[in-house]
């Protein structure tokens, strides 16, 4: 008896010594497949091949469970396979600063850090700033009134003070840890100074994605062409500078993208926007953007 020849499945192979009865057929998917079904068919008796043909099915990359977050609890849109969503929840006490989201990309591994949810300083400022939080000076001391920096703790000594990290500055001390009364003090370089309450603001962007960035915050493409930034690619990083209470409402600067726009500044509501040289800036819609890992 003679079975015939067989025909290997789409995306597949199959490969048999000889159609007669009693050979053995064995199917194979290409790199990136999974068969679905037997990989193995065997010439009958009665002249057929026992079984039906398996089929080959592109393969989903498992990213694992998406790694935890201090202060948050996580939920995703399909397990733990390609494609799927993870956002991230802060709890009672905590504020989010930056993105809060990550996708399970094709390579098995997720795009975009897992959410930072500050802690609340209830020892100083009447519990307006949050530990990590993004700050922003409006006094002339001890750096230029716009510079932004960084909560790193609260102290309720000395009148209520915030200890804040300076983008760029070196005048100042380590931070000085054996006052702090709330928040996680690390000591660190000569970026830091005890402020006071009246003389720092929030950088938050109030204006677009309820608060959740702020100028300066790294950020990570959940997708290709986010809000149809052509030329972006899941994964590449940039810079939050403004925010906008449109449609569309962060800005980012992408790093090495050429493709975009000035930042078209008369369209930005909050944070400090001025054009840019090399058309680097796209307004992207929140839901598109992770937290970047630094």
């Amino acid at each position: 008896m003679d079975c015939g020849p067989l025909t290997a499945p789409a995306n597949g192979n199959v490969g048999a010594a000889s159609t007669t009865f009693g050979s053995l057929a064995v199917y194979s998917c290409n790199d990136g497949y999974m068969l679905v079904g037997s990989n193995m068919r065997e010439c009958q008796a009665n002249g057929t091949w026992s079984g039906v043909t398996p089929s080959c099915t592109l393969e989903m990359a498992d990213c694992g469970p998406p790694p935890p977050a201090t202060g948050a609890s996580v939920s995703t849109t399909m397990g733990t396979t390609e494609g799927s969503v993870a956002t991230y929840t802060c709890g009672r006490g905590r504020r989010l600063l930056g993105g809060n989201r990550a996708v399970c990309s094709a390579s098995g591994r997720w795009v975009g850090a897992p959410a930072i949810c500050g802690e609340i300083l209830t020892c100083a400022c009447s519990g307006t700033f949050a530990d990590g939080e993004r700050i922003q000076s409006v006094a002339s001391s001890p750096v230029a009134a716009g510079t932004l920096g960084r909560v790193d703790a609260g102290t309720a000594d000395f009148g209520a003070l915030v200890l804040a990290e300076w983008d760029g500055w070196g005048g100042g001390h380590d931070g000085n840890c054996s006052v702090a009364t709330c928040g996680e003090c690390t000591p660190g370089g000569s970026n830091s100074w005890w402020t006071g309450c009246a003389d720092v603001s929030s950088a938050r962007l109030t204006c677009g994605c309820g608060g959740q960035f702020s100028p300066g915050d790294r950020v990570v493409a959940l997708f290709d062409a986010p809000s149809s930034a052509r030329g972006i690619r899941q994964g590449d990083v940039g810079t939050v500078i403004a925010g906008s209470s449109g449609t569309l409402p962060v800005l980012i600067q992408w790093d090495g993208w050429t493709q975009g726009h000035n930042g078209n500044c008369s369209s930005a509501n909050c944070g400090t926007c001025t054009p840019s040289l090399t058309n680097n800036r796209w307004y992207t819609a929140c839901e598109l953007l992770g937290r970047a890992a630094r």
